[in-house]
């Protein structure tokens, strides 16, 4: 995957398999001279299984969405947004992935701006002291440095949908618990929580919700939630909903 400098810095010190390259091209040049200048480049970074380019710069937008010269071996993700990319990232580590499988839904960010700004940035120093603290002695199947970022962005998904604030509360709470869960689902040994079934009847909105979004759980370590799992989670999110 390519993209800018500051955000490969950051994705290639997650200690996934994602190899992540920025790059700089001139987007004034000719559209045949930067035509010719993407292909060098797709060439170098290449590694036999395709590329993923991350960019929102119009005019190579413009040439990658139009017939052009450069081998069909891409994709093209325009949203670079931090949170996109480690939920591309997440995505393309799931089982059975390809380039010519993979896909990206281009939707404008699940949450305001500021908003965005604020969730990226913040949370991080709590991500590493769950993953280092909490998780890594404990975890026996998963990285956890792969399960602190997917569950993270299921998280932002799912209280983007419910319209509820973030909180580091929170936070600690879905990573512990549904971290735990994907173990449990490995193992086969799922937790049978008694309240499950009534919880899902009446609250059958956050149920549609969190299944919706924990979907990516399921592409990313292929394993399935059963209902008395969810109910759980469904739980974890009532004290926030107003």
């Amino acid at each position: 995957m390519s993209t800018n400098w500051r955000l490969s810095v950051y994705l290639n010190g997650r200690n996934t398999k994602t190899y992540v390259e920025s790059f700089y091209i001139d987007s004034t040049l000719d559209p045949n001279i930067l035509e010719q200048k993407l292909i060098e480049k797709f060439k170098t970074v290449d590694r036999g299984k395709g590329v993923i380019i991350a960019t929102d710069i119009k005019p190579i937008i413009t040439l990658l969405e139009k017939e052009n010269k450069i081998p069909k071996i891409y994709k093209l993700v325009k949203d670079i947004s931090l949170q996109n990319l480690i939920l591309v990232s997440s995505r393309i580590e799931a089982l059975g992935v390809s380039i010519y499988n993979i896909q990206f839904k281009e939707e404008k960010n699940t949450i305001t701006h500021n908003t965005t700004n604020n969730i990226e940035t913040q949370p991080m120093p709590l991500l590493k002291e769950i993953e280092t603290k909490l998780l890594s002695e404990s975890l026996t199947f998963l990285n956890p440095t792969k399960a602190c970022q997917t569950l993270y962005m299921v998280l932002l998904n799912i209280i983007n949908d419910l319209s509820i604030p973030y909180s580091d509360d929170l936070l600690i709470k879905f990573l512990f618990h549904t971290s735990f869960t994907i173990e449990r689902c490995i193992k086969k040994e799922p937790y049978n929580y008694p309240k499950s079934k009534s919880l899902i009847k009446m609250y059958p909105s956050l149920f549609e919700t969190i299944d919706k979004n924990i979907q990516l759980i399921y592409e990313v370590f292929s394993v399935q939630f059963p209902l008395s799992e969810i109910g759980y989670i469904i739980e974890i999110f009532l004290p926030y909903l107003s």
